[in-house]
């Protein structure tokens, strides 16, 4: 049943969900208070915009756990949430990071303190955790984003299955390619692919260049037909992440660590505390093994006492999506204000409802499959895959029937009703790529 947003939020409320009926849309009403309805639908490109036009299940739970972590601060910071929300509205390039720190601290409770948001002009931290023992977590959040190189892959990649597509419309075929390369792939050689398959592309065949390889496949049509009036596409690109990927990645955690020392020395006090966002293709195992070292290093201050990585992604589970997030922490073992403070029962954990979905030890993985064999996709790659397939309806007596279907993210089979005057497309609901925007 839909409700006054025109969402599905029956998958995340009633008995199995612990929450009453209408809860969602109480979250959903928080939001829209927030940013207010007429900036939410205006098409500015903004991600919270991108999301309020979605009326898919992913987008209906990321903005369900916004809803829910605003409600947790009302009404006790709601002059803080007005100051975030400007910001937030402001600025397309930043704002994820400002919702970042509504998530988190909409989302953390502690017995026997406060947690609260850090003064507006707070420079180095942006929340604090006050026990009433007088010992101190002040937490620096961040949010890493997808890196320069990989948004840049994708982009291109882009263009080319748009490239793609058109040369199909061309050729008059359905069509699949294949790109991998055993080193990254420049950008220069994405620009010259994308106009060989864009204006000389002319039959199923394989290719070569740059030391990429190319495979050009004609998509035959199987139990259900292909439209004549829509070509079918899949792309699929596959390579080796640039080499700077992961050293970025380990520099922004040092960077981060650095601004907070600027604000917080090392204290018996209190301890310093970072927690990341990290993309959900960024090597997560890489980000935990350089905390462990900074840690482990008793030669220098590197400007926090603890590190909280986590990442959000979607995994399929049978025919199902899902939202899980992968928790990884590592704490100091020598900070001797945070050991003194846990021994004489001065601190008290900190719980973390996670503002929607399931959480994680462990980080999800990729499976590459061709609906009979899976095969691991190892990290340090980047990978795209894109497909729209376009199937008639079928006569079903005297009706005329059709099934939207993903059997993975980025592929996506529509329906296409023809008759001898016209074609009608009834493009799939289903979300181009599961890939969460905010959470």
């Amino acid at each position: 049943m839909m409700n006054r947003f025109g969402r599905d939020t029956s998958h995340l409320e009633g008995p199995r969900h612990g929450k009453p009926a209408g809860y969602a849309t109480d979250c959903l009403e928080a939001v829209e208070r927030l940013f207010g309805k007429e900036w939410l639908e205006q098409p500015d490109g903004h991600r919270l915009q991108r999301l309020w036009e979605r009326r898919d299940w992913l987008a209906t739970c990321e903005l369900f756990g916004l809803g829910k972590s605003i409600q947790n601060l009302l009404p006790k910071h709601e002059g803080w949430l007005q100051n975030t929300a400007k910001k937030i509205r402001s600025g397309i390039e930043n704002a994820h990071g400002f919702i970042t720190e509504i998530l988190i601290c909409g989302s953390i409770g502690v017995r026997e303190g406060e947690v609260y948001p850090a003064p507006g002009n707070q420079k180095g931290f942006d929340l604090v955790v006050d026990f009433a023992s007088g010992f101190k977590y002040y937490i620096s959040i961040k949010s890493q984003g997808m890196a320069a190189h990989e948004a840049e892959f994708h982009n291109l990649s882009d263009r080319l299955k748009e490239a793609f597509a058109k040369r199909l419309d061309h050729i008059g075929l359905n069509g699949e390619l294949y790109i991998e390369s055993n080193q990254y792939i420049k950008p220069s050689t994405l620009e010259f692919l994308i106009d060989f398959v864009g204006s000389r592309l002319s039959r199923p065949d394989e290719y070569t260049y740059a030391g990429c390889k190319m495979i050009f496949r004609e998509m035959l049509s199987g139990h259900k037909k292909y439209a004549r009036s829509h070509k079918s596409n899949h792309v699929f690109i596959k390579c080796p992440q640039h080499r700077n990927a992961l050293l970025n990645a380990k520099d922004k955690l040092i960077k981060a660590a650095e601004n907070l020392k600027k604000s917080l020395p090392v204290s018996d006090c209190y301890a310093r505390h970072l927690w990341v966002r990290v993309h959900s293709s960024t090597d997560i195992y890489v980000l935990e093994e350089a905390a462990k070292v900074m840690l482990e290093d008793l030669s220098k201050d590197y400007g926090f006492d603890s590190v909280h990585l986590f990442q959000t992604s979607v995994v399929r589970v049978a025919e199902k999506s899902q939202i899980v997030t992968c928790w990884k922490s590592v704490a100091s073992k020598f900070h001797r204000g945070s050991v003194w403070a846990m021994q004489e029962g001065r601190v008290r954990p900190l719980s973390f409802g996670l503002p929607v979905g399931l959480i994680s030890k462990e980080p999800s993985k990729t499976y590459i499959t061709n609906g009979t064999e899976s095969m691991l996709m190892p990290p340090g790659f980047y990978m795209y895959q894109k497909a729209d397939i376009y199937h008639l309806m079928e006569q079903d007596g005297d009706a005329m029937v059709g099934e939207w279907s993903s059997p993975a993210s980025g592929i996506r089979h529509h329906i296409v009703y023809t008759t001898d005057e016209q074609n009608a497309l009834l493009t799939s609901p289903s979300v181009e790529v599961e890939e969460t925007l905010i959470i």
